[in-house]
């Protein structure tokens, strides 16, 4: 720089010599070069103050360099202070361009000019060199980001480069959106078509015009699915897009209304598309729409009220607009409500002066004529009215059920124009019949309301003509009189009847109101008018929504015709039916399931593309409907398999795909599937009780195995004969000898390692039948879960056996004749019973079932004993592997191992004694119904409340350190039966033979002193206590401590001595003995009333009573009961015969075969009773 300057000032230098040169010559110096010499000496004066910065040079540096030739140094060397570069930093690289020197001019020439222009030349073409390498052999477009900001004058800072360089690479990584052709939406269109019509909904003949979610099931949609997400995002609307404006952005495709909003969506696809979240749901909004009568304000109006939203009538929301100036509602329906102007009336009306009235705006006139005339309403009315129903509160958050509207062909072009459109559009549909029931009755009665009121105001107008014609013929008569008194007086000659016939003359009868009544409407013909109108006018509503669909049709809004001329339950289950899936299924309305073939899904999880869901093969539909077990799929039941959000599910079959499909987000919030366990129950029962159907059925259900004692062995003489075991079958059955049970037990335990029944598990059929295979089966560790048991008697065995034989598909003959079967029954019942009592006792998993009920409900009761017992096994394995407490119900837990494994408290409950202090023994029984497993140790409880309490915070019952502590075993209370409290003698009875509960729980009054029984004995800290009944008992063994030390008053009752009946009165006698007895029978008698044939009806009331008292003799012994009550029972059937017999009996003839079945037997019984009737030997 430095040498710059020296060179700027030896020009100036030279420059002032040579003026200097110019004035002492006397020659002319120029302006302009005084003018360069005083900018040259501000130049100076500057550049002696001022600092260059690299800055300032390289905005100057051309972004390439040209390379030098003759002709640019021959100009630099001649001037090197005119250089000019031609610098454009704004021009697109990677161009080359000679640079125009004359535009702008770089800094002095020099030494670093030169150096530095050559190093920005090389690297310019090192870099140029650099970027066409990695166009060529990478493919790859570079990146240039601009370092001058946009006025040309400042750099950029790093932060902003650094922006610009992170946006240019994001940009290059990101989705860009798509816009597809029309043809590109109709590939699979004949398909989905055929599709539709297999899976056709038959049960009516109503079915939706538009269903986009069916005809698009297989396109793979975006997350706001057949809707338009610009509507969605800025309106909040539901706006079914159309497949002619359709955009793929990452792999999905997504629908819009209209070409505005894809280019919308094109722009920023990011703005309009849910990120963290689901798209947000609207409001729900439904139109009903038909003819009057049809049932939109009875359907609509429960709608409402069912789902909590806004039920708008449309035309009565036009009625409260226009009501405050026309002062009655307008339209043709409240027509017959309006009685036409009396003349008369107009008339007086004409003659008031005149009020002044608000007059109709022109948008109320648009109103009025729409209601009466059905004129269009104006776009701006339909503004103010209709638009705020969607955009505004609180109509917007809690959704609307509009009726009537829109009616006409115009109303759904301007709903269609502004985008409010109906989540589904309802069509209730109804013949003319169905509505002339529901109006015409109504419209009737307001016709004849309206006469009445019509004859109510002529007969008030004809009273009023009376009076005023009857005053003017007085006043007339009065001048009439007056002019004859005149004219007599005159001597005139007058009529006696003059002054009549002029008044008959000038006052004439009214002949009018006859012509009136003639013109009434009578109500026939009122009926036919009105019904000819209500049909018309029907007529017309139906052809208006014809309209209405059809531009609904071609927007693919969803438009549902419901039939409502049935009674409103029926029309109610079909709209639901309809808007289910925009009511209780609307959480599912964006979410889309595609149904695939199996092997297709299998491919593609195996590849990596899907995933197994976290139900597995699980049916999510079958767990929630409380199947513990999954689908056996195989060659003849092939899984129907769906794929949703990346996941493959695997469906049972195709109901519940369906089912699926509807509500996919309610299953996958179920909670997924617990650990698999395999069937192990056994079927046993005599010889055709029906075991092996049932087996079979459950086999096909549960996907188990099927196995008997001969299944074991075969399996083992076809697949395993070189095995140790087989040689010693074949050697057995060489020989001609049986094979012992302990074989066959081998053979079943082989049979039983097979794959499919460790994991599905197995099914005993009729095994085991001996206790020997129940000892055989305990040393093997094989227990099934449930045993049932099929009874069914030998005569139904015997009965199915003769069944049998007949059987067309029999092939060979059976030993199965009826003493075979009664053998087999006997050796059966013979040899269950030790096998019935051991499971019953040890493991409690035995349960009978009548054989006689029809199979399937045999089917369903062991499917649901088996789903218990497997859901309470997956319960106890899941809140284990928690560490947390589980019931042991129903695991075949024996009683020896329920002994070994107690807890602390022993066969006391735990919560009991935690929270009420009581001792609650449950060592009565050793069912393990309430007892649950914490810690490894068995605790048993009180009853299901307290084992649900234990299973909640079993930390806070059985702690670690327990809180409450059991007492000693001498202190602990103990039952005593009668026969232990009698060899306790002569052991005293504690509290006076008194029992100290109801004494007490009695507040200790001398009335609750009552003596205890000797069958309700407690021990107590060796103490012996008598209780008055079980209850008490119970609560002095659970609180022993709050009744074993009160102390007795010191007034008892006296003791209670027998009474001597023979000492007693007649009257005692009598009430202490038979009183009781005779009064029962007494009543009976009154109630039955005996009469028996041929005898009084004295007689038989005696008779009835004598059998009456020996049939319920309670000192008599059971026989003797049973016996005379037969007696009875005969008795009165006999009595009976009398009444029959007066009912069925007819005076004319009757042919016998119309007469009842048991007529004749009864009238032979009859008249057989008159040599046989009740004697005494009767009663003995």
């Amino acid at each position: 720089m430095e040498e710059m300057k020296l060179i700027a000032e030896q020009e100036r230098n030279e420059r002032l010599a040579e003026r200097q040169r110019k004035i002492d010559a006397g020659e002319p110096v120029d302006d302009e070069d005084e003018t360069d010499e005083k900018e040259m000496e501000l130049a100076i004066l500057e550049d002696r103050n001022y600092e260059p910065k690299k800055e300032d040079f390289i905005d100057k540096i051309p972004e390439t360099i040209p390379e030098e030739d003759e002709s640019m140094s021959k100009d630099l060397d001649k001037d090197k202070s005119s250089i000019a570069s031609g610098l454009d930093l704004n021009r697109a690289p990677p161009s080359i361009s000679p640079i125009p020197f004359d535009q702008e001019i770089l800094p002095p020439a020099g030494i670093e000019q030169e150096t530095f222009i050559q190093q920005a030349r090389n690297d310019i073409t090192r870099i140029n060199d650099l970027m066409k390498t990695v166009s060529s052999v990478y493919n790859l477009e570079p990146i240039y980001i601009e370092l001058m900001k946009e006025d040309g004058e400042k750099l950029k800072t790093n932060e902003e480069l650094f922006q610009e360089a992170y946006d240019a690479l994001e940009k290059q990584f990101k989705y860009i959106p798509l816009e597809h052709e029309n043809n590109e939406e109709d590939v699979d269109e004949e398909e989905e078509t055929g599709n539709e019509d297999e899976e056709g909904d038959n049960e009516e003949e109503e079915e939706e015009v538009v269903d986009l979610f069916k005809s698009d099931r297989k396109k793979h949609l975006g997350d706001t699915s057949i809707y338009d997400p610009v509507a969605l995002f800025e309106k909040n609307i539901l706006v079914p897009g159309k497949p002619d404006f359709t955009v793929s952005y990452k792999s999905k495709t997504y629908r819009f209304a209209n070409e505005d909003n894809r280019s919308l969506f094109l722009q920023t696809p990011l703005k309009y598309l849910p990120i963290d979240k689901p798209p947000t749901l609207p409001a729900m909004r439904l139109v009903l729409v038909g003819p009057e009568g049809a049932g939109k304000s009875l359907h609509g109006r429960e709608l409402a009220i069912k789902y909590n939203t806004f039920h708008i009538k449309f035309r009565d929301r036009l009625q409260e607009l226009i009501i405050g100036k026309t002062k009655m509602k307008i339209g043709p329906e409240y027509n017959e409500t309006r009685d036409e102007p009396d003349p008369e009336e107009e008339e007086q009306k004409a003659d008031k002066p005149i009020e002044e009235t608000e007059e109709l705006t022109a948008d109320e006139e648009n109103i009025k004529a729409y209601l009466q005339d059905g004129e269009p309403l104006a776009p701006e009315i339909l503004d103010k009215i209709v638009k705020p129903w969607w955009t505004e509160e609180p109509y917007r958050s809690r959704g609307i059920v509009l009726e009537g509207f829109p009616s006409t062909e115009d109303e759904t072009v301007y709903m269609i124009d502004n985008q409010l459109l109906p989540d589904i559009a309802i069509q209730l549909d109804a013949e003319n019949n169905d509505i002339l029931k529901r109006i015409l009755p109504k419209r009737m009665e307001q016709w004849r309301t309206k006469m009445q009121l019509r004859k109510e105001k002529r007969m008030k107008n004809k009273a009023k003509k009376d009076r005023d014609k009857k005053k003017a013929i007085d006043e007339r008569r009065a001048e009439l009189i007056l002019e004859r008194d005149k004219r007599i007086e005159a001597g005139e000659t007058v009529e006696e009847d003059e002054i009549e016939q002029i008044l008959a003359s000038e006052f004439q009868i009214d002949e009018e109101e006859g012509d009136i009544i003639q013109d009434e409407e009578d109500a026939d013909t009122a009926k036919g008018r009105i019904g000819e109108m209500i049909e018309q006018q029907a007529n017309d509503a139906k052809e208006k929504i014809e309209g209405v669909k059809k531009v609904f049709q071609q927007e693919y809004v969803p438009f549902a015709i419901v039939n409502a001329s049935d009674k409103p339950r029926y029309v109610k289950n079909r709209i639901s039916k309809k808007i289910e899936r925009f009511t209780t299924l609307r959480q599912n309305v964006f979410e889309r399931v595609y149904p695939i073939k199996s092997q297709l899904a299998q491919q593609l999880i195996d590849i990596g593309y899907l995933h197994y869901s976290k139900f597995g093969k699980f049916c999510p539909v079958s767990l929630h409907n409380g199947d513990c077990f999954p689908p056996p799929y195989g060659p003849d039941k092939t899984p129907c398999t769906v794929i949703y959000r990346k996941y493959v599910y695997y469906l049972a079959d195709d109901e519940a795909r369906n089912e699926f499909i509807k509500n996919p987000l309610f299953y996958i919030r179920r909670p997924p599937p617990k650990s698999l366990i395999p069937v192990k129950i056994a079927i046993v029962g005599p010889p055709k009780s029906g075991k092996t159907t049932v087996t079979k059925r459950i086999v096909q259900e549960m996907g188990c195995v099927r196995l008997s004692l001969g299944d074991g062995i075969r399996y083992i003489l076809e697949k395993q004969r070189q095995t140790i075991l087989g040689k010693e079958m074949q050697e057995i059955l060489v020989k001609g000898n049986e094979i012992s049970p302990e074989i066959a037990i081998r053979c079943l335990e082989v049979a039983l390692m097979n794959a499919k029944c460790q994991t599905r598990g197995f099914i005993l059929d009729g095994f085991p039948l001996t206790k020997k295979h129940v000892e055989l089966l305990v040393e093997k560790g094989i227990i099934p879960f449930k045993l049932f048991e099929l009874e069914c008697d030998l005569t139904e065995c015997t009965i199915r056996a003769m069944k049998d034989r007949t059987d067309p598909n029999r092939q060979f003959p059976l030993p199965d004749s009826p003493e075979a079967i009664s053998y087999k029954n006997a050796i059966y019942q013979n040899e269950i019973l030790p096998v019935r009592q051991w499971y019953t006792e040890e493991h409690k998993n035995w349960m009978n079932i009548n054989a006689k009920n029809n199979k399937w409900f045999i089917w369903d009761k062991i499917l649901q004993e088996t789903s218990n017992v497997t859901k309470k096994i997956q319960n106890y394995i899941e809140r284990k592997s928690f560490n947390k407490a589980a019931s042991i119900a129903d695991l075949c837990i024996s009683p020896q191992e329920l002994l070994n494994r107690l807890g602390e408290y022993e066969h006391y409950c735990p919560v009991s004694l935690t929270l009420r202090d009581e001792l609650v023994d449950c060592s009565a029984t050793t069912k393990t119904d309430y007892t649950a497993e914490y810690r490894g140790r068995y605790y048993r409880m009180a009853g299901p409340k307290e084992l649900q309490l234990f299973l909640d915070d079993p930390e806070r019952f059985a702690p670690v350190e327990p809180r409450k502590i059991l007492p000693a075993q001498n202190r602990r209370p103990h039952r005593r039966t009668e026969a232990e409290a009698k060899a306790m003698f002569p052991k005293p009875i504690e509290f006076a033979s008194y029992c100290p509960v109801t004494y007490l729980d009695g507040g200790k009054r001398y009335e609750y002193l009552v003596l205890g029984q000797q069958e309700f004995a407690v021990e107590y800290r060796d103490k012996l206590y008598f209780l008055l009944n079980e209850e008490a008992r119970e609560k002095f063994m659970r609180q022993p401590e709050k009744y074993w030390n009160i102390r007795l008053p010191n007034k008892l009752p006296p003791p209670k001595n027998p009474i001597d009946l023979l000492n007693l009165p007649c009257l005692g006698y009598l009430e202490q003995t038979i009183a009781t007895a005779i009064i029962k029978s007494l009543t009976a008698t009154g109630c039955f009333k005996p009469k028996f044939p041929f005898l009084s009806i004295q007689t038989s009331a005696l008779i009835y009573m004598a059998y009456h008292l020996k049939a319920y003799n309670t000192k008599s012994s059971d026989y003797i009961r049973r016996k005379f009550r037969r007696k009875l029972y005969i008795f009165e059937e006999q009595c009976e015969l009398i009444s029959y017999l007066a009912k069925k009996t007819t005076v004319r003839y009757k042919d016998p075969n119309k007469q009842p079945p048991d007529y004749n037997v009864k009238y032979e019984t009859f008249f057989a009773l008159r040599q046989n009737v009740p004697t005494l030997n009767w009663l003995t």
